[in-house]
Order: C-alpha cells, then sequence, then structure tokens
C-alpha cells in the first residue's frame, strides 16, 4: 500500500539546533535547494542523518590531513571517512545531490489552476465576444 504523499503537505522539516558549521551547509543546501512542495516535516530524520554523516566525514578527514599515510590512525580515520561517506551519499541520492540522483527523482508535475481557453485570446490582442 502506498501513502498518499499530500498527507504529509505542510511545515518543512524542523533543523536541530546541534548540528555543526558542516552540517548546517548540507541542511541549508538541501532546504533551499529542493521543488518547492518536495521536502516536507517527515522529511527531518533522513535530512538530519545526511548531514550528520556528512559531519562526521569531515572530521575524520580533518583529523587525516596532518598525518602521514603510514601512521596507525590515518588508517583506521580513513575506514571511518569512508563509512561515513557511504551513509552520507546513500542518504544525499534520497534528496538528489547528484545530476543521477536527481534524474531518478519522481516529482510530480504542479497541477495549473484551470484556465478558460477564451481568456488566452486577450492575452494575443483578440478581442473577447460578449
Amino acid at each position: 500500500m502506498r501513502v498518499d504523499d499530500r498527507d504529509f503537505d505542510g511545515d518543512l522539516p524542523e533543523r536541530p539546533s546541534d548540528l555543526s558549521v558542516d552540517e548546517l551547509a548540507v541542511w541549508d543546501l538541501v532546504v533551499n535547494t529542493s521543488p518547492e512542495g518536495v521536502l516536507r516535516a517527515i522529511d527531518e530524520s533522513e535530512l538530519t542523518g545526511c548531514c550528520w554523516w556528512y559531519g562526521e566525514f569531515c572530521k575524520a578527514m580533518r583529523a587525516m590531513r596532518p598525518m602521514k599515510a603510514t601512521q596507525k590512525a590515518y588508517y583506521r580515520l580513513s575506514n571511518l571517512a569512508a563509512i561515513a561517506w557511504k551513509h552520507f551519499a546513500a542518504a544525499a541520492s534520497r534528496f538528489g545531490m547528484t545530476p543521477a540522483d536527481r534524474a531518478r527523482l519522481k516529482l510530480t508535475p504542479q497541477a495549473k489552476p484551470d484556465e478558460d481557453p477564451l481568456d488566452k485570446l486577450g492575452l494575443i490582442g483578440a478581442p473577447r465576444a460578449s
């Protein structure tokens, strides 16, 4: 059984107050670039997780960068970074963060209000009969 997505119309996800700078950048990117009406309050946990995994990736990378690849901690951090990136990329794909992901997103076209075809005649300069 499919749930009608319109049941979740309305509020946007509420941003957690404890996001790091890196996590906040992802949150803002998703919220500010999602097509209108796509992002909903029910997406909050998925978006929060996406941001959190990106933050974990950034922490591991910052710790790794000053190290030599031969150090024991480098190997452990590189594994942590790889795991964090894998989880981030999986969550990010749900928000269309790569061209391939965006192509797979199924967006329902916004319904246009009913228009009277005769009203369009006024747009081209034709007088409307009374």
